[in-house]
């Protein structure tokens, strides 16, 4: 970033400025841009949701904490690396994209040649934080009880992820058409997402979850505990709770929601809701990332439900990916040799994605119309970059682009158009999703569900039978 070279000048500004009242040391020249009336409103509607007390990055909500930091913020947002949007540009519009324009961003480099001014917060225009929004929730749910916390471990290993059972609020069917997270420690919870599981899971959970000291369970494939693919606890838990491993059962659990930085209350759209059986529990998945306050430890928090007892149009988290992939130690049906690239593909025709949504939803009736609202691509550490797109015969459209991966920073992507199909257009379309990853180390990387193995799913959130 350029910095203003002041000399002599500068000297001579500080000296006028000594003799100046309190008040009228704050005025800029008429037209300059300011902390005040230009970077404050961005950085409130663009950065608070991480960049605030008790977020998961250092604050920048007032011109104090701003100016200690004020050449640093000015780079990253000039370099495109803040506030973070993983999704590329010119694919699709998305809500809540909080991407600066390029006007915007020049702000910040006229902010910065000008000399940091403060200007009149008297007169600083409104934030409008279009991304923190409550919801209005019918169910609230604590994470922890009452006097109980959770301490992630501390040392190299600075990502921990931890699930919690919880109970389910409702005794009766419902839609799920909100959630919002409310972390207890935002300086160690990366990032959070919300599961349920159904009556037959949720006692072999909870057993698990006893049998290990501290709260909860180490989750990172998802809601089950990783302690499962130890075939010894495998068997004995099959044991117990045989209904859990019969081979006909599907989506043991279901994703209702998630919570990223810079989120707060997340509706689904209008006239849609995931369907959720009454019983069963719900388990949050939390990622802790301990880098920033080693030794914090996690003890409240909550999570918010808004659901109705119909919709529109139900929904469903289609969880995009092929199964094969997970098994890879056994079929190799995805490894990335050392020092090398690969892509791996894979898609369902929209026909197959309505009969999947047919089975999750407990809907039916014949899928006159189908509709795609989101995206969510999901990989590991070796990730490079990943699609999600529809094809229709030679033509291709990029739902989701993600061009540079990063595990850290994970979210939906709500199309502000969502793609809808007729029934007649169902078989001759297909969504697919497509990983690339990148293998630096001397050892192979497969597919599989550990923390140093590889996964490749787009989670995009599919409606039936909406209005056209």
């Amino acid at each position: 970033m350029k910095h203003a070279v002041w000399g002599v000048l500068a000297v001579a500004l500080a000296a006028s400025a000594c003799s100046k009242t309190k008040h009228e040391s704050r005025r800029s020249p008429v037209n300059a841009v300011t902390y005040a009336q230009d970077v404050k409103p961005l950085l409130d509607s663009r950065c608070a949701g991480c960049h605030a007390d008790g977020q998961l990055a250092f604050p920048l909500t007032s011109f104090d904490e701003v100016k200690t930091k004020q050449s640093a913020v000015v780079a990253a947002v000039s370099q495109k690396r803040m506030p973070v949007w993983l999704a590329a540009a010119g694919k699709q519009a998305y809500h809540d994209d909080p991407t600066l324009s390029a006007d915007e961003i020049a702000l910040f480099q006229k902010w910065a040649d000008g000399g940091y001014q403060r200007g009149d917060e008297a007169q600083a225009k409104p934030a409008g934080l279009a991304l923190l929004r409550d919801l209005d929730a019918d169910a609230v749910v604590p994470m922890f009880a009452p006097g109980t916390s959770y301490t992630p471990p501390s040392g190299e290993r600075k990502d921990v992820y931890r699930c919690f059972v919880l109970d389910w609020p409702y005794a009766e069917r419902r839609f799920i058409t909100g959630l919002q997270a409310v972390p207890g420690n935002k300086k160690i919870v990366h990032h959070l997402v919300a599961y349920h599981v159904p009556a037959n899971a949720a006692p072999m959970l909870r057993a698990l979850d006893a049998e290990e000291e501290d709260q909860g369970y180490t989750c990172f494939g998802g809601a089950f505990p990783d302690r499962l693919r130890d075939p010894e606890v495998a068997k004995r838990m099959q044991g117990r709770f045989p209904d859990v491993f019969k081979e006909d059962n599907k989506n043991q659990e279901l994703w209702i929601g998630h919570w990223a930085p810079g989120m707060r209350g997340n509706e689904l759209p209008a006239g849609t809701g995931i369907a959720v059986d009454g019983g069963g529990a719900l388990v949050i998945q939390v990622h802790y990332y301990t880098g920033n306050a080693p030794g914090d430890s996690d003890s409240a928090g909550e999570l918010r439900l808004k659901t109705a007892d119909k919709v529109d149009a139900p929904g469903f988290i289609l969880q995009l990916s092929k199964n094969e992939w997970l098994s890879s130690k056994r079929n190799r049906s995805m490894v990335i040799a050392p020092h090398s690239e690969a892509t791996f593909t894979h898609g369902m025709t929209l026909a197959q994605v309505a009969e999947e949504g047919q089975w999750a939803t407990g809907d039916d009736r014949p899928v006159e119309r189908l509709s795609i609202q989101s995206a969510n691509l999901h990989m590991h550490s070796y990730g490079k970059s990943a699609q999600a797109f529809l094809t229709t015969g030679e033509t291709k459209e990029v739902l989701l682009d993600i061009p540079s991966w990063d595990l850290r920073w994970q979210r939906d992507y709500e199309l502000v158009s969502p793609k809808t199909f007729e029934a007649k257009d169902l078989e001759n379309t297909t969504l697919s999703v497509q990983c690339t990853y990148a293998n630096k180390t001397d050892h192979e990387v497969l597919g599989g569900v550990s923390s140093d193995e590889e996964m490749c799913f787009d989670f995009a959130f599919v409606t039936l039978n909406g209005k056209p």
